[in-house]
């Protein structure tokens, strides 16, 4: 009886021992926080017309001399983008930085870099720009020491 135990145990034994076990994925070497510092009329102004910000954070680098041809027109080469909308009234957020494509890093000369653009949008979305951050233009490691603070006010023409 008991070899017979073994017997009907011993396959499911061996196919979960067979089972392929993944690492589960950690956050990105690349991730940091951002932090807003907004005017007292850009805040007021968000608040009555119920905007939000909305954040893009465009990843690159440089290319090394033999990369050259896979440059943008700017002579960027494109690691990630990342966009991510802002809950009313936020002031900080966090940047996963997730969709930096690591297999590309060796096509760079230094650190990877980031442009990062705040702006306001209305309730559904729709970029309207009534209030602007100053752009963040920086290397990655740079943000993670010390997270970034933009500042932002109404946009005047």
């Amino acid at each position: 009886m008991k070899i017979l135990k073994i017997l009907a145990v011993l396959p499911l034994a061996l196919a979960l021992g067979n089972c392929e076990q993944k690492p589960a994925a950690g956050p990105s070497p690349y991730a940091f926080d951002v932090r807003l510092e907004i005017t007292p009329e850009a805040d007021a102004l968000m608040k009555a017309k119920g905007n939000h910000f909305v954040a893009a954070a465009f990843y690159f680098g440089r290319p090394k001399p033999e990369t050259r041809a896979q440059a943008n027109a700017n002579g960027r080469i494109k690691l990630g983008y990342e966009q991510i909308g802002l809950a009313p009234g936020a002031t900080s957020f966090h940047l996963a930085a997730d969709t930096i494509d690591a297999s590309l890093l060796g096509a760079i000369n230094g650190e990877p870099q980031v442009m990062l653009n705040v702006f306001s949008a209305g309730e559904v979305g729709a970029r309207d720009d009534l209030v602007r951050c100053k752009t963040y233009f920086g290397i990655i490691s740079t943000a993670r020491a010390q997270s970034p603070v933009l500042a932002c006010d109404i946009n005047r023409p």
